[in-house]
C-alpha cells in the first residue's frame, strides 16, 4: 500500500491495518443478515450495529452489540 495513503493519515492507517492483521474471525453473510435483522427490529434508538466477530472486535464499545 506504499504511496496510496496520504502522509497525514499514515500513522492512523498503520495502526488500523495492524489491528486488522491480528483478527482470526471474519464476518459471514449470516452475520450481516443478523445485524440487519437486529437493526430493523431494534427499538432502543441505536444507530450502529456491528455485524460479525471482526466488526465487534474493531467497533467502539458503544456499538458492540
Amino acid at each position: 500500500m506504499q504511496g496510496l495513503i496520504p502522509p497525514a493519515y499514515e500513522s492512523f492507517a498503520r495502526s488500523a491495518l495492524a489491528g486488522m492483521s491480528t483478527l482470526t474471525q471474519v464476518t459471514s453473510p449470516a452475520d450481516v443478515a443478523d445485524g440487519v435483522w437486529r437493526a430493523v427490529n431494534d427499538t432502543s434508538g441505536q444507530l450502529q450495529f456491528a455485524a460479525g466477530p471482526d466488526a465487534v472486535a474493531l467497533a467502539p464499545k458503544r456499538i458492540r452489540n
